[in-house]
């Protein structure tokens, strides 16, 4: 039988009311994994609200425990059937990028090449949905000069600047909101999440296997897509959008933000425009700024 601390955290998750902060704090007072798997009691001396909230509540019993047990080996057996990893935040092949986080995932689905995930380099381009014909450029001029610095290039998958920058980077993972079994989001980039494999990238979740797409997990993985990557490139984005979503993120936690300049603003990148105004912006426009954008993630 399973009997691990993989399996141990996707059990806590499950129940109603734990999330990936109070798994931690359990796994921190957890002596024996093995018994733990077993049997729920050891969480009746935790001396943790969240859990004695649950109990309380009636989301922890014997008869729950081994039912959430069965569901998690049901959930095993289909990742090893797809191919798709299961590593959590006490793994060494966890992103050792998200651990310096404030806060974390307790656990990553990935499926293709997990080492990525703790490449040397690695640098997050996002962008709007819809980009000009100037912005696809750019953004391809863009990531072929990071690719060619040996940068793996994060990104969310979705289509325009997220899209161009896959397609364009020799290697990159591609942060998903939904589990890895379901349809790509959106259907049209099914395509490219294959070639992504293909040519050696990674597609992520936190999501576990079954979930589908909903709005709020699009703007949750907006989090992880940030987290990873030594900093954030903004290719172009307007004044609202799910861009600013993951540029707050990086903000808090403090990751170093670029933008790319344009001579001419118009509606989709008048968000550019405001975010040169901040000093907490590097402006980009020629391989010079590039580079000491990468020095500033560097430092």
């Amino acid at each position: 039988m399973t009997k691990n601390k993989t399996v141990l955290i996707m059990m806590l998750l499950k129940i109603r009311g734990i999330g990936g902060q109070t798994v931690q704090k359990i796994m921190r007072q957890v002596r024996r994994i093995d018994k733990a798997v077993d049997n729920c009691k050891f969480l009746d001396n935790l001396k943790l609200p969240i859990v004695k909230k649950a109990i309380a509540e009636d989301n922890i019993s014997p008869a729950i425990w081994k039912q959430v047990y069965q569901e998690v080996l049901v959930e095993l057996k289909k990742a090893r059937e797809l191919k798709i990893k299961i590593v959590n935040y006490l793994d060494p092949e966890y992103p050792q990028r998200l651990l310096k986080l404030r806060q974390f995932p307790a656990i990553l689905y990935v499926k293709g090449d997990v080492s990525l995930l703790n490449s040397e380099r690695l640098v997050t381009i996002i962008g709007t949905r819809k980009p000009t014909e100037l912005g696809v450029k750019r953004d391809i001029e863009l990531t072929t000069w990071f690719a060619k610095q040996d940068y793996v290039v994060v990104s969310g998958l979705a289509q325009g600047c997220d899209a161009y920058a896959h397609q364009t980077a020799a290697r990159t993972i591609a942060v998903v909101a939904h589990g890895l079994d379901q349809p790509v989001y959106p259907r049209m980039n099914t395509e490219l999440s294959e070639s992504i494999l293909l040519k050696g990238g990674a597609l992520v979740s936190t999501y576990p296997i079954g979930t589908k797409t909903i709005p709020q997990h699009l703007a949750a993985r907006d989090e992880w897509q940030s987290g990873l990557g030594d900093g954030v490139i903004v290719v172009e984005t307007g004044l609202t959008g799910g861009t600013h979503t993951t540029v707050n993120y990086a903000l808090k936690q403090l990751k170093p933000l670029a933008v790319l300049k344009y001579g001419n603003y118009c509606q989709t990148n008048l968000g550019n425009e405001e975010y040169l105004n901040d000093p907490r912006f590097d402006g980009l426009t020629t391989p010079d700024t590039f580079l000491n954008f990468v020095k500033r993630m560097n430092r």
